[in-house]
């Protein structure tokens, strides 16, 4: 099975259409329309000394790609938190044979960027395929663990040279993860053997992938630990990612803060993910509204519990047609808060520690300041009345 194969076929007005309903829902923004509003900032950019997409794996290269736009259109990746969405399929235009939606997540340190790209993935999975994808999760770490593992992996490979295959050991010659990528793609046996990297996480690299874990557990996602997950350039760091269905994978992505080093001398904090399709027909998609700036309740929660607790929350509330603004990828308040103000909406639901634990939120109305504290269990039922 290699990196190429593609086990999902779609028509590409599906989607779009299912593409720009979920992505809006959990937060992402239309990327060509973002870019389009700061089109007078933009400048040259070129890919850093060794990087070229074209060379590169296809989940990879699209984020070299994405972080060159981001450097053009002067984005800081450490600065305010951003969520974009994209896609190949545009309205007005033929559809080209394989079909690909990135998302991407800009300025968010914490675990919630990763438990919500996956989430966001598996909604759109589930919708196209009406079967709930498996996750497989690794973690290759920070540049400390990268280190103790590429060295641990090659005392693997000298242990058991006289197994390896005059190809195997030619990669071996370049890279150890180039020879363990090609031992699981192309030989059976001694692959499956070697050390697993999360058996070698620095302290807070093993709490990043915890708290992702955390995440997976606390909305009841069926996940694999998977530890020969990995991108063999090392450009992914941190969480990797899959969403599997019966058919195969269908999503791939994770932590890119590695690569972004490469474009920001500063670094950066991003994570992202692609899914791949075939297209059934090459007709063009019809074009989507566009994403109002608006919405009848703006849903912002405060510490750990809260953000667990919504990601499940959110999905409920989808199934039941409730339409929101959410900010749960957003840490901070202060971001959450600029965000609930720039849009239009009358009211304001809050999650904080104790309503978490009480199973209930606030809902204030923004005009009067008033606010009533509400169960989780007749939330639908009071959020359809106020829309």
């Amino acid at each position: 099975m290699g990196q190429n194969d593609i086990f999902l076929t779609v028509d590409p007005d599906v989607l779009l259409k299912r593409t720009h309903a979920i992505a809006s829902y959990y937060g992402f923004e239309y990327l060509p329309d973002f870019l389009n509003a700061r089109k007078d900032r933009k400048t040259k950019a070129t890919y850093p000394d060794g990087i070229d997409p074209k060379t590169m794996d296809p989940v990879s290269g699209t984020f070299a790609q994405f972080l060159r736009q981001m450097k053009e259109y002067d984005v800081d990746p450490n600065g305010r938190p951003r969520f974009f969405w994209h896609t190949n399929a545009t309205p007005g235009r033929r559809s080209p044979k394989q079909l690909t939606v990135h998302l991407h997540i800009v300025g968010v340190e914490k675990a919630i960027a990763d438990a919500l790209m996956v989430r966001t993935f598996k909604a759109l999975i589930r919708d196209l395929t009406k079967e709930d994808p498996v996750v497989r999760v690794n973690s290759m770490g920070d540049p400390d663990t990268l280190v103790r593992y590429s060295r641990e992996l090659g005392n693997f490979f000298k242990r058991n040279i006289t197994e390896l295959s005059p190809q195997c050991q030619a990669h071996l010659r370049n890279d150890p993860l180039e020879a363990l990528d090609h031992l699981l793609r192309y030989e059976d046996g001694l692959g499956h053997r070697a050390p697993s990297p999360m058996d070698y996480l620095s302290e807070s690299s093993r709490v990043q992938l915890e708290g992702l874990l955390e995440y997976l557990e606390a909305t009841k996602t069926e996940y694999e630990l998977t530890p020969h997950l990995f991108d063999r350039k090392g450009n992914l760091s941190e969480t990797n990612f899959e969403l599997v269905t019966s058919e195969g994978p269908i999503v791939r992505g994770g932590r890119y803060n590695t690569l972004a080093s490469k474009f920001y001398k500063e670094g950066g904090q991003v994570v992202g993910g692609v899914l791949r399709a075939n297209a059934k027909t090459e007709a063009e998609p019809k074009r989507v509204p566009k994403k109002k700036n608006s919405a009848p309740i703006v849903f912002v929660q405060v510490g750990p519990e809260a953000k667990r607790l919504s990601l499940s929350l959110l999905e409920e509330l989808r199934d039941a047609n409730v339409k929101l603004a959410q900010t749960v990828g957003i840490e901070s308040l202060i971001d959450q808060m600029t965000v609930a103000d720039s849009i239009d909406s009358p009211y304001l639901m809050i999650m904080g520690h104790k309503e978490a634990l009480e199973n209930s939120v606030i809902i204030r109305d923004r005009a009067t300041n008033s606010q009533t504290t509400v169960p989780i269990d007749s939330l639908v039922d009071e959020l359809q009345k106020l829309a």
